[in-house]
């Protein structure tokens, strides 16, 4: 269903790691109560922006001290993830965000879910190692 690397918009290397939960995720609020919840267990403030239609500004800003990330939910409606830009829904402004976040290397995540299975994916912060370093909370699903 989920690669563990893929090139986004032909020139950015992202890395993907997907895991099955228990939860199964058929609408996105599913997704950001999931979030809360796992977040909330490593004291991150999980913050729901509404305004995104309007300028690709991620659905999600997670909290904690000086520390933050943005997170992108997204529903896989096909079989398998091919491409990022191609096999999601994306709304006007989202793409160019999430170009511009792993260009400037902002804590930006895509989450992508299908039924019971989530990924986390992110650009590459180490070109030698081809290293993403993922929140903590993500850790502990």
């Amino acid at each position: 269903m989920f690669a563990e690397e893929y090139l986004f918009l032909e020139n950015t290397v992202v890395t993907c790691k997907s895991l099955r939960v228990t939860t199964r995720f058929l609408k996105e609020d599913k997704m950001y109560e999931y979030i809360n919840k796992i977040a909330s267990k490593e004291r991150w403030k999980v913050l729901r922006i509404d305004t995104t239609r309007k300028m690709g500004f991620p659905d999600l800003l997670l909290l904690r001290g000086p520390k933050y990330w943005q997170i992108e939910a997204k529903l896989l409606k096909k079989k398998n993830l091919i491409s990022i830009e191609d096999d999601l829904h994306w709304q006007f402004g989202q793409l160019a965000y999430m170009q511009r976040a792993l260009t400037i290397n902002l804590n930006y995540i895509l989450t992508v879910a299908k039924d019971n299975t989530i990924a986390f994916i992110k650009g590459v912060e180490n070109e030698t190692t081809k290293r993403a370093n993922y929140p903590d909370f993500i850790k502990l699903i």
